[in-house]
């Protein structure tokens, strides 16, 4: 992944983080990659990497890749 991409999904998990500590993502609230490309005007692994770094600090849980998108539940 180059820098620009690495940084991009830096920015990203810090909004995604920032939006379930402060509410704005309840607990058991859907996020779906395509959701993240809208809101944050992201490329889609930008949204798929970031979310899957949550993933894998147990913040989501990948429910199922839904042709395709990725969809998660905040916790």
């Amino acid at each position: 992944m180059n820098t620009r991409s690495r940084s991009a999904v830096i920015s990203v998990v810090e909004w995604l983080k920032q939006s379930i500590a402060i509410g704005t993502i309840l607990p058991r609230e859907r996020v779906c990659e395509d959701s993240v490309i809208y809101l944050l005007n992201v490329k889609r692994h930008v949204a798929r990497d970031a979310l899957a770094e949550l993933q894998s600090g147990e913040l989501l849980k990948v429910l199922s890749t839904d042709g395709g998108a990725l969809r998660a539940i905040a916790y």
